[in-house]
C-alpha cells in the first residue's frame, strides 16, 4: 500500500509541476496581451491629443480671420488690446498644455516642437506679446517657463522698433 501511495504522490507532484508550468505560460501570454493592449491605447490617446491640438489651433486661426484687427501692430483701442492680450494668454496656455502632454510621454518631441514654434510668430515677435509673457509668465508651470525662457534665449528676435512699424496699406 505504501508503494501505491508513493506512486500516487509522485504522480500528483508531476501533475502539479505541469499545472504550474501551464499557469506560468498562460500568465506570460496574458501579460504580453496586456502590454499590446496598453500600447494600442497609448497610440489612440496620442492620436486624440494631436486631433485636439489641431482643432484648437484651427479655432485660433478662425478667430484671427473673424477679427482682422488682431494682426495690427499699432492703433488698437483699449478694448482691442485687452482682447489681444487675453488671446495671447490663451494661446500660451494651450502651448503649456501641449508641453505637459509631451512631458507625460503622450506627445512625441517633433510634435511638441512643431506646436511650440508658433510662439515665435504669435507671441515673441510683438511688443504686446512679449509684454504679456513678462507680465503673466509666473501664472504658468515653472518647468514650462524654464523651457520657454531657455528657448527664447536662443532665438534671434527682431528689434521691436522695426517690427512695430505700421504695415503698408
Amino acid at each position: 500500500m505504501k508503494d501505491g501511495l508513493e506512486k500516487f504522490a509522485l504522480l500528483a507532484e508531476i501533475i502539479s509541476a505541469i499545472a504550474i508550468v501551464v499557469s506560468l505560460v498562460f500568465v506570460g501570454y496574458q501579460i504580453r496581451q496586456g502590454n499590446e493592449e496598453t500600447a494600442l491605447n497609448t497610440s489612440a490617446i496620442q492620436a486624440t491629443i494631436r486631433q485636439s491640438m489641431l482643432e484648437t489651433d484651427l479655432g485660433g486661426l478662425y478667430i484671427y480671420m473673424d477679427h482682422p484687427y488682431l494682426v495690427k501692430r499699432t492703433g488698437l483701442t483699449p478694448d482691442q488690446l485687452t482682447e489681444v492680450k487675453a488671446l495671447i494668454i490663451a494661446f500660451v496656455r494651450m502651448r503649456e498644455y501641449y508641453w505637459t502632454q509631451y512631458n507625460d510621454g503622450l506627445l512625441d518631441e517633433p510634435t511638441w516642437l512643431s506646436y511650440r514654434q508658433p510662439l515665435t510668430n504669435v507671441v515673441f515677435q510683438s511688443e504686446v506679446g512679449r509684454g504679456v509673457w513678462q507680465d503673466f509668465r509666473r501664472a504658468f508651470n515653472p518647468g514650462f517657463i524654464e523651457e520657454i525662457e531657455e528657448w527664447i534665449s536662443t532665438l534671434d528676435l527682431p528689434d521691436l522698433d522695426n517690427v512695430l512699424e505700421p504695415a503698408p496699406e
